[in-house]
């Protein structure tokens, strides 16, 4: 049953991942702009992005770099820190969020009840802290 239940989840990550290398942009990049959707103005920075994908500052600027170039982000100089960035989705940033591949993921799991969705989510976290605590020190 756990075999399967991890099999079944790799899958699922397989779809995701396939159907995220779209219009030009990476999985990690979706990533990125949907964190600068989401996150407040304090957050909007390298160092937000990299502690939210869990990396490192050097990825995570690589990151915006290359959305900038695509014209979907666009960095300001941070007007109470003169050394820090703040990162905003440009015009461009928020029309391609609208064709999101996630949004396909998203409206498959809205087609479940209510109660299978919040079961889902429970037990989808309970994989993930689960995930997260054991993850070896080496490793980060």
């Amino acid at each position: 049953m756990q075999k399967n239940l991890a099999g079944l989840i790799e899958n699922v990550a397989r779809i995701i991942q396939i159907r995220a290398h779209v219009h030009g942009i990476h999985p990690v990049q979706w990533s990125a702009l949907r964190y600068f959707s989401r996150a407040g103005e304090k957050a909007r920075t390298v160092n937000g992005l990299a502690r939210y994908q869990g990396t490192t500052v050097a990825p995570a600027s690589r990151t915006i770099m290359a959305l900038i170039n695509k014209s979907y982000l666009k960095a300001t100089v941070d007007p109470q820190d003169r050394r820090s960035k703040i990162i905003k989705l440009t015009p461009q940033g928020r029309r391609i969020l609208k064709r999101d591949p996630l949004q396909e993921i998203e409206a498959a799991m809205a087609r479940l009840k209510v109660k299978d969705q919040a079961a889902l989510s429970k037990l989808l976290e309970k994989v993930l802290f689960s995930l997260q605590e054991s993850a070896d020190p080496e490793e980060e």
